[in-house]
């Protein structure tokens, strides 16, 4: 805010600083100076003069929460069975609590015939394009296939031996490996 509430007398007090040490932590020039110094300062310099000292703001000027609560927009919840009124420097809230959206959303797209209707039609939509949907079926049906899975783990260990060349089946007859070593 650019209301001039905090006055300098306290914090210069508690930090034993001077006002031109504040001046050299938040500079300004000489008409800046001399409203700070009769008026008080803004929120947003107090802020930063309270952290170059190592103090929080509300320990310095406690009314600064009270003035920052009275600032918010006090607002009504969008619920039209909820009469919470509720804070919220959210420009875009409209509802108390979550819960209180959920309830207002199913009230309006499942509870009523109008909300029932727009249910039903969004799904005749989705199941319009048959192709579309038939193609997701396969697609499902394919990645949920544990044969598929198998399929590929055989692929893998496949790629992965070595080749050790061709193999004899017949027992008792020397390897073409054998051989070779020899």
């Amino acid at each position: 805010m650019t209301t001039r509430r905090y006055p300098l007398a306290p914090f210069l007090q508690l930090t034993g600083w001077s006002l031109n040490r504040t001046q050299e932590v938040a500079p300004c020039n000489g008409t800046e100076w001399r409203l700070r110094n009769e008026h008080g300062v803004t929120e947003l310099i107090g802020d930063r003069l309270a952290c170059a000292a190592g103090f929080h703001p509300h320990e310095i000027w406690p009314e600064m929460l009270d003035h920052a609560i009275a600032d918010l927009p006090d607002r009504a919840c969008a619920a039209s069975d909820c009469t919470e009124r509720f804070l919220s420097d959210d420009p875009r809230q409209k509802f108390c609590t979550p819960r209180c959206k959920a309830r207002a959303w199913a009230r309006a797209h499942r509870e009523t015939q109008d909300g029932t209707d727009k249910n039903n039609a969004a799904r005749r939509r989705y199941y319009a394009d048959h192709k579309a949907y038939e193609r997701g079926r396969q697609r499902r049906s394919y990645w949920a296939d544990p044969e598929r899975e198998r399929a590929r783990k055989r692929t893998e260990r496949a790629r992965k031996r070595p080749d050790l060349g061709p193999r004899v089946t017949t027992p008792g007859a020397p390897s073409e490996r054998a051989e070779e070593a020899a």
